[in-house]
């Protein structure tokens, strides 16, 4: 089965949003096809209005490590 390009751009994303979710527990990690990107809020005592959105899955979960190694040496 093929698809649209659309389509495949959107399991792809899809799946990298599941991936990322697993290698980052302390995150809720989804894939926004309407926005077409994958969107990050932390679980975790960040800063109120800390969430990522990007279409890049690499760029996304380098900025969710950056800010892991911020705020998450600070909790108990």
């Amino acid at each position: 089965m093929s698809f649209p390009d659309g389509d495949a751009d959107d399991q792809r994303l899809r799946y990298a949003a599941g991936q990322i979710q697993q290698r980052h527990p302390y995150w809720l990690v989804f894939y926004g096809s309407h926005s077409r990107k994958i969107w990050a809020y932390p679980v975790f005592n960040a800063p109120p209005g800390t969430y990522f959105g990007e279409e890049d899955p690499a760029k996304l979960e380098s900025r969710m490590s950056d800010t892991e190694m911020t705020w998450l040496r600070r909790m108990p």
